[in-house]
């Protein structure tokens, strides 16, 4: 992991060690040579296939998520990891998101796992948005300090909302910017599960 990104994910809290082994979201993840796009309306596929030239990136055939979604894979020769180039990407202006593929090592056994199903915070709708998206959430009797946060594709928190008994939190877009998020419902400073949810502006 390059020293500047290692500084950064450290800072947050979010880093395991200076590999490219994060403790990501509450997961233990390592970051792989891939990364997923996805072309704006008004972009095209021969300039997806011009930016990946220019950056040593190779589109993996066959490797598409839905319509207009693309794999990408980072030369081992690059002097960019997949993070970097997924912003990189994404900065041009051609992506509805530009987003690195992660590979779970292991899944943190949170919270949720004590409470059983009376913790539970579900996919929020609608996703993708363009004006505003809710996100549910339920909790056991007696807990206190519960948060919903928002992080970025780099594990760099954004946002913290109060999280009550049971309810709701409405996330405008123009809080944020148009891409690729995750949001956590957080109980006593522990991830008890995460989601991802788009922007579309």
């Amino acid at each position: 992991m390059p020293p500047a990104l290692y500084e950064s994910c450290k800072a947050n809290g979010m880093v395991l060690s200076a590999t490219n082994v994060l403790e990501y979201m509450g997961r233990l993840a390592g970051l792989t040579d891939e990364f997923i796009v996805k072309l704006n309306p008004s972009s095209s596929y021969e300039q997806l296939e011009e930016l990946a030239l220019q950056n040593n990136c190779v589109i993996v055939e066959g490797r598409w998520l839905g319509k207009d979604e693309y794999m990408l894979s980072v030369s081992k020769t690059s002097e960019l990891n997949s993070l970097q180039t997924a912003n990189l990407f994404y900065e041009t202006g051609l992506f509805e998101f530009s987003e690195p593929k992660f590979f779970i090592m292991n899944v943190f056994q949170g919270l949720s796992s004590i409470f059983g199903s009376s913790v539970e915070l579900f996919q929020n709708y609608p996703n993708p948005f363009r004006e505003e998206t809710s996100i549910r959430y339920t909790l056991p009797a007696g807990i206190d300090g519960a948060e919903i946060q928002i992080f970025d594709i780099s594990g760099k928190r954004l946002k913290r909302y109060t999280a009550g008994q049971s309810g709701t939190v409405v996330i405008k877009s123009s809080e944020l910017k148009s891409g690729v998020y995750f949001y956590s419902l957080i109980i006593a400073g522990k991830p008890a599960d995460t989601k991802r949810m788009i922007i579309m502006q």
